[in-house]
């Protein structure tokens, strides 16, 4: 019967480091977000939509500023950089300066309402009666030097009010100028050209943003004495995963390495060694496939935790091994049977405290949960079924020193004569103990949990400062009853920017752009657009009409 149960589980361990070999082949794709180790906001779908949608929209945009004296040479290297990105295949365009197709979109978004449209300054205008200049302006921009006003336009739109409402909508980025078709800014003698991309996958995949980044880094070092700045959350997520990969190699080759010093101190010779290093290997193999299986993709949170299993999974392999120091120990049959209470006793208890994380509503304890569970189950069976047929050892004995250590330390705490050192040395440890307590304080920030690169931080505020425009993620969701009732409560000017957090009111950048972008209702564009016409066509009596049939 074991041997039965010991051929299924080959199968099945053969299976599972196929399964393993098979997603290392197609790319092996590790989660870096913090938000994926968070739970979803189920209880209000609509605030998820809404986090969905902005975080897309933001995650997967790249910004980089090349700068350099020279323009000439700031504008070269912007379009190598750029090129250098497309190269990669990560990304979907490039966007160094203007969109002509994206200024087309917003032209084509406002035509169909241009006669319910009209900028704050026209309206200033029209309601100091001052309609002629309305007029004066459309002359200009008609029969002006660089007209560029077509029949088409004129036709429908004879006082150019659409153009004027575009032009003073609110730029995103305020401190760039259109210089030939790319962005820039100028600081101190030195011209920034904006670099903006859109990733074509998500910016927390590992190839994605090893292929990515290493092509930037590339480009950037071709550039001599070209400043380069960056920012996007793809650069942070691969700070991030390089850290938290590193760490957790380190982390797993140091446990390895202790207990394999250990077990070699222990038993001196290298059968039990390599017994507690098969069940390893197989619990972190099914435990990394069966997560895989069960998740399709890993939090690095959960395989930085999961090398941790090491500590707990060799547990059942040294009590196996252990047993061979007992005088009394048979063959490895009955020396299994002797501890087979004890390590099942233990699995059960730990398996039901990993049980417990899996309850718990946050995506990456429920990782680390099925990681431990799965690799210690993995470990436990490889223990039961395969180690009795795979022992060979004779009984051992203790060496003299393992012994007269064990003795020293136990003498330590049981002789007289170390009484006074042994009071010291516990009132110590409830000194120091009590000195920590003191300090203690609790910190729920989920922030704390992945440090941020200091440099790639002060790139972030450097580019917001040079572009006059803040690129975090945080927006208000605003609910009502309608369209015009949403847009007035978020544009509205008593509560647009300010809100409370921590005990005081704080500013938000940009919260009351949306009142600039879509007027509401309240404000009666539509009786105002025919004002406009009515007033401008009463300056326009007095000058020369602009021919409807002028073309530039």
């Amino acid at each position: 019967m074991r041997r039965l149960g010991a051929l299924l589980w080959l199968a099945l361990v053969l299976l599972a480091s196929g399964y393993l070999a098979l997603r290392l082949h197609d790319g092996l794709g590790f989660r870096t977000d913090l938000l994926a180790l968070l739970p979803r906001e189920e209880q209000d779908p609509v605030l998820q939509r809404a986090n969905d949608a902005v975080t897309k929209a933001l995650g997967r945009r790249v910004l980089a500023l090349v700068g350099h004296a020279d323009r000439e040479t700031a504008r070269k290297a912007a379009t190598t950089l750029g090129d250098a990105l497309l190269a990669t295949g990560q990304v979907e365009r490039i966007g160094e300066g203007i969109d002509v197709d994206r200024l087309k979109r917003l032209g084509a978004l406002y035509f169909p309402h241009r006669q319910s449209l009209l900028s704050d300054g026209d309206r200033a205008l029209l309601t100091a009666g001052k309609g002629e200049e309305v007029a004066t302006r459309a002359l200009s921009q008609a029969f002006g030097f660089a007209g560029l006003v077509d029949a088409g336009l004129l036709r429908t739109d004879p006082f150019l009010l659409l153009p004027s409402f575009l032009t003073n909508l609110p730029f995103p980025l305020s401190r760039l100028t259109p210089d030939e078709g790319m962005l820039s800014v100028t600081e101190d003698g030195t011209t920034w050209v904006l670099v903006s991309a859109v990733l074509a996958g998500e910016p927390f995949e590992l190839d994605l943003q090893d292929r990515l980044v290493g092509a930037f880094d590339d480009a950037v070092r071709d550039m001599p004495g070209v400043a380069v700045k960056r920012l996007g959350a793809v650069f942070f997520a691969h700070a991030g995963s390089r850290t938290a990969i590193t760490e957790a190699s380190t982390l797993g080759t140091l446990s390895l390495v202790g207990t394999m010093l250990l077990v070699g101190l222990a038993f001196r010779r290298p059968g039990p060694l390599l017994h507690n290093l098969l069940a390893l290997g197989v619990g972190m193999t099914v435990g990394l496939s069966g997560s895989l299986l069960l998740f399709g993709e890993l939090h690095v949170a959960a395989l930085l935790f999961g090398s941790s299993l090491i500590g707990v999974a060799v547990d059942y392999s040294l009590h196996y091994s252990a047993s061979l120091f007992d005088p009394l120990s048979g063959s490895p049959s009955d020396r299994l049977r002797h501890v087979l209470p004890g390590i099942a006793l233990g699995l059960v208890t730990t398996l039901i405290g990993y049980a417990a994380l899996m309850l718990a509503p946050f995506p990456g304890l429920r990782q680390i949960a099925a990681f431990s569970i799965i690799g210690l189950v993995g470990a436990f069976l490889t223990v039961v079924l395969w180690l009795p047929s795979l022992d060979r050892a004779r009984r051992l004995t203790h060496g003299a020193l393992m012994l007269r250590a064990a003795a020293g330390l136990w003498s330590f705490w049981e002789a007289r004569r170390w009484r006074g050192v042994r009071l010291v040395l516990v009132l110590g440890c409830v000194l120091a103990g009590a000195v920590g307590l003191a300090r203690l304080s609790a910190d729920d920030d989920v922030r704390r949990l992945q440090a941020v690169s200091a440099e790639l931080r002060h790139e972030q505020d450097e580019i917001q400062r040079l572009i006059g425009a803040t690129t975090a993620a945080q927006f208000l969701l605003v609910q009502a009853a309608d369209d015009e009732a949403a847009a007035a409560a978020g544009g509205s000017r008593r509560h647009a920017g300010r809100v409370e957090g921590e005990g005081k009111h704080r500013r938000l950048p940009d919260a009351g752009r949306l009142r600039a972008v879509r007027p509401d209702a309240a404000r009666k564009p539509c009786a105002g657009r025919h004002g406009a016409r009515r007033s401008a066509a009463g300056g326009a009596a007095r000058q020369p009409r602009p021919a409807a049939g002028r073309s530039e």
